[in-house]
């Protein structure tokens, strides 16, 4: 895993854009601390650079910009699980390999079968190639978006690209001007920008998920690209057939994550998804057909919350007790959160669902272990109809008998402590989303909004209603109402609109800031696509989600784990910090002294007295717009 960055001028490259690349590169560093290099042809004013954090092959044959039969040059940031049956199938098409890396792999792969190499990859990536011959760069996402590819074109002047948007803060020909438009759909719907390759800043891009992009050395020619789409294909054997199927697709998506050179963990919330991770590792013990990764790979890692119902370590220690492994359980510490808070939002250069600080101590205790690769469980609630969203969307197009098991569901997911008003949540928080409006349908909660104030008035409160929506608010939330008409089109939504690509975003940044990759078991695409396409009653039975994942793990779980219903995740506490007077006289200070950019930004008329008591009763926003005045200064 690693970090990538890339320009491409008209005019030839000067001794400041190559000190650029060099600056680029060194902001870089933790997403690649082992290794850095670069590759520039001044006669085609290509440069791209590249930070190695060494997974595959550790010697010097695995560095990067690395290059192809003089034609070929990628810099590359991922990991292509099926390598050693790709590099099979191309060495009996008689090509040739230096190293035992995967990305030797891509290269080759690229120069055998060109763009469509991308079908055959199982993994995860953002990379770019350059081909001598054609004059072009070649551009990759994987399916999920898993690892990111931001990018610019400046004036058709030149064109950059990398990793992360704080690559890009001291770049001569880059611009990072913060889109109002665009702030304002964020504020809406947390989740509407990734889907249509958006950021919050003006001209500055995300290359979609399952995306591809060919840029031209002139730039006059540039083709982007759907390369993959969920498929939709009903799953119709026996219910004994399906159950043999996923837990197969389960093992397999673990082992082939076992590829490695370095030593893994794994990353354990307490949660049922991370916890059936961490006992489908354990049970591969004898099964793997390569050879094991260095050290002891049954290490786990949790974080602990003290005082806060966002705390699940207690589950975690469930989860590794069973298996008699010890579990490194890191209490978060709120010692100069404020500025833990601030340093890692300009950091991230984005807006997150919450404080990007909540994720990263766990990823940074793993670092200081020596170790690499955290195995974690992402996907699964989006596979599984882990979402109480997910599950009222389900009621609203099912029949009269699956109603009753789905209501019944929500019913018991909505009594979940974290859900009462007295627990304050950030935007987006995972399963959190949308449950104002869930919980007012199954008569959780009050039916009718509260009106909206007219005036601008000492005292008053904002909410979000009292914000512009702006039209790709509404396009995007067309597009989901249009998506989730079907079972199969929830499943979509929750993949491709809603919440997996800002959680991906922010635990790619978390974890990468420590020089940690995370691989995602649930994310493999076969897996996606069988679990997707499930009939609900494998999803969804007798009050339970992810019901198919439950009564496999009933084997390899201790009940407690298995068959409860109340699922939390890793969730920054700021109803406790809001607790603090010092975190929240700092809190008050940089939204008040930014009350004025902020108004005009967001086209509000500035509350006559402080904006930070004008939200706070909406934990949400008051959040929102501090991330949005830390980006200020970014």
């Amino acid at each position: 895993m690693c970090g990538i960055i890339g320009i491409l001028d008209t005019s030839p490259l000067t001794k400041k854009l190559s000190k650029f690349l060099y600056n680029c590169i060194d902001l870089l560093k933790h997403r690649g601390p082992d290794m850095n290099n670069s590759f520039i042809s001044e006669a085609d004013s290509i440069a791209l650079g590249h930070t190695r954090l060494s997974i595959l092959d550790l010697s010097h044959k695995g560095k990067q910009p690395m290059t192809y039969r003089n034609r070929w040059t990628l810099t590359y940031n991922g990991e292509i699980y099926n390598f050693i049956e790709l590099r099979k199938k191309l060495k009996s098409k008689g090509h040739t390999f230096i190293s035992d890396t995967d990305s030797e792999v891509v290269l080759v792969a690229f120069a055998e079968w060109g763009p469509k190499c991308v079908e055959k990859f199982n993994g995860m990536w953002a990379f770019a190639i350059w081909d001598n011959q054609k004059k072009s760069l070649f551009l990759s996402r994987d399916r999920f978006g898993v690892k990111p590819l931001y990018y610019q074109f400046q004036k058709e002047k030149s064109f950059i690209f990398a990793s992360e948007i704080y690559a890009l803060k001291f770049s001569p020909s880059a611009s990072l001007s913060l889109s109002s438009e665009i702030i304002l759909a964020l504020l809406h719907e947390p989740n509407s920008i990734d889907f249509y390759g958006l950021t919050p800043y003006r001209e500055l891009f995300l290359l979609p998920a399952g995306h591809s992009m060919i840029v031209s050395k002139d730039l006059k020619e540039v083709q982007i690209s759907k390369w993959w789409k969920l498929t939709q294909d009903t799953v119709e054997d026996s219910d004994s057939d399906i159950e043999e199927s996923f837990e197969n697709l389960l093992s397999e998506a673990c082992a082939i994550r076992l590829r490695s050179d370095v030593s893994l963990a794994t990353g354990l919330s307490g949660g049922l998804d991370s916890s059936s991770i961490y006992a489908s590792l354990h049970n591969l013990n004898n099964s793997l057909d390569h050879k094991l990764p260095p050290g002891d790979w049954h290490k786990c890692f949790s974080l602990s919350f003290p005082g806060s119902l966002d705390d699940e370590s207690y589950f975690a220690f469930q989860a590794s007790n069973y298996f008699n492994s010890k579990c490194n359980v890191i209490k978060f510490s709120d010692h100069n959160i404020f500025d833990k808070i601030r340093s890692t939002t300009c950091h991230y250069a984005d807006f997150s669902s919450n404080p990007i600080c909540s994720l990263t101590p766990i990823y940074k205790e793993i670092a200081n272990d020596d170790i690499k690769v955290s195995i974690d469980g992402h996907g699964g609630d989006e596979c599984l109809m882990g979402y109480p969203d997910m599950i009222a969307a389900a009621i609203e197009i099912s029949p009269l008998e699956e109603k009753r098991n789905l209501q019944l569901t929500l019913n018991e997911m909505l009594r979940n402590p974290v859900y009462s008003d007295k627990h304050h949540i950030p935007i987006s928080a995972k399963a959190r989303i949308a449950l104002g409006k869930v919980k007012r349908l199954c008569g959780f909660g009050p039916r009718s909004k509260p009106s909206s104030p007219i005036d601008q008035i000492p005292g008053c409160t904002f909410r979000k209603q009292d914000f512009r929506v702006p039209d790709l608010v509404n396009d995007y939330r067309e597009r989901k109402r249009e998506m989730k008409k079907s079972l199969f089109g929830i499943h979509r939504a929750a993949i491709e609109l809603e919440r997996l690509p800002l959680i991906l975003r922010n635990f790619d940044k978390a974890s990468m800031l420590s020089g940690v990759e995370i691989r995602a078991p649930f994310l493999d695409y076969r897996l996606v696509e069988f679990c997707c396409n499930l009939p609900l009653r494998h999803k969804v039975r007798n009050g339970y989600t992810k019901y198919i994942l439950r009564k496999i793990m009933d084997q390899h779980l201790p009940r407690e784990i298995t068959w409860r219903k109340h699922k939390i995740g890793i969730n920054a506490p700021l109803d406790l910090w809001m607790q603090n007077q010092s975190f929240v006289d700092n809190c008050k200070e940089q939204l008040d002294g930014n009350a004025s950019w902020i108004s005009e930004m967001l086209e509000i008329t500035k509350p006559t007295e402080s904006l930070f008591d004008a939200t706070k009763q909406d934990t949400s926003l008051n959040w929102f717009l501090l991330n949005l005045s830390f980006l200020k200064t970014f």
